[in-house]
């Protein structure tokens, strides 16, 4: 699986969270982000952002933050096994921040490891990188990188909290609920160690979101609201729901999208399709994203529509009719969309 979730924050809002973060409280989406677009923060106020992922043993989490100050009372990161509760998950490893620009590890709120200080720079963005090994008996380690540079690589840890030697849910929040001055995050990934791309550090990344500019090969949804199909759904930078938006019912119906272009440096790690979308009556209904590359479309994994807006997902690690790493040429080149597939 290696690469499992990347997000700019860049196409959602603190009232659409739960499309794409299942458990939040607090916090707000501000712009600009990093690099333009939005970022996502807290100011004087608690709260969190948690996404489920698969049971992972070595989780790599890559993530830019800006931080004013720091109190190791409570962690920044979490990284949680929710397997007996989603909504009281219990910490495996959590990363605090002191007041020195330290990294404090904990296995469950005991110490088990603390960085040299003044690692980053306080009121500046800062990348930080973390890979974590969850196991029992000091089998464990933890190493932390900021800005490209390894700054802690320790092994002999116990990380294993609990009684699975893994993690499924990873939460960020600000360490307490007053004082907390312009905590914010952006450009944040998530991996493991599995498969053979997108296995281990990324190195500083940031997240580029790309909206619709054109129909497509096939629009065979009807489009309320605007002119045409693509002006139904380029809502930029959060949807406008009921407003404009495209509709079906016809199992097998396909949308898709020409997408603003790219020219970026660097690697591509991946490319991930967010589809918003609801159903409007009863009855089992199912959509997958899509995309359409190199002459054939490609299809991700269904979900069920509910009653109300979520957000369908589906990342493209490499372009996948020759599995392959991605160019500027082979993303600019993609159709984007969805298929009704039940």
């Amino acid at each position: 699986m290696a690469l499992q979730f990347f997000t700019g924050f860049d196409y959602y809002n603190q009232s659409q969270l739960q499309r794409v973060w299942p458990y939040y409280s607090g916090g707000t989406s501000i712009s600009p982000g990093r690099f333009g677009g939005m970022a996502y923060g807290w100011n004087n106020a608690g709260g969190y952002l948690a996404t489920l992922v698969p049971n992972t043993t070595t989780s790599i989490l890559g993530i830019a933050f800006f931080l004013s100050y720091g109190d190791p009372t409570n962690p920044i990161i979490v990284l949680q096994d929710s397997t007996t509760s989603r909504t009281n998950p219990t910490t495996q490893v959590d990363f605090r921040v002191t007041s020195d620009a330290a990294f404090q590890i904990t296995r469950n709120g005991t110490i088990i490891g603390t960085t040299l200080p003044n690692l980053f720079t306080w009121n500046f963005w800062n990348y930080l990188e973390i890979k974590t090994y969850i196991a029992t008996s000091g089998g464990g380690y933890v190493q932390i990188r900021i800005n490209g540079q390894t700054l802690y690589n320790v092994t002999g840890l116990t990380t294993q909290y609990t009684g699975n030697n893994f993690i499924n849910m990873v939460r960020i929040q600000p360490f307490g609920t007053t004082g907390q001055f312009n905590f914010k995050i952006d450009d944040m990934y998530l991996a493991d160690s599995t498969g053979t791309v997108n296995n281990t550090f990324l190195g500083e990344c940031r997240v580029q979101t790309q909206f619709a500019t054109a129909n497509g090969e096939r629009n065979d949804f009807v489009a309320f609201g605007a002119g045409t199909n693509w002006q139904c759904v380029d809502d930029n930078p959060v949807a406008d729901d009921d407003t404009t938006y495209v509709k079906s019912g016809v199992v097998g119906a396909i949308d898709d999208y020409t997408m603003g272009t790219i020219n970026l440096t660097g690697t591509i790690f991946g490319v991930q399709a967010n589809v918003v979308q609801k159903k409007d009556d009863v009855g089992v209904r199912t959509v997958a994203p899509l995309i359409k590359s190199n002459g054939t479309y490609f299809l991700g994994t269904g979900v069920t529509c509910q009653s109300d807006y979520t957000t369908a997902q589906q990342i493209w690690q490499t372009e996948p009719s020759a599995s392959t790493t991605w160019t500027n040429a082979s993303v600019n080149a993609l159709k984007v969309g969805l298929k009704i597939t039940g």
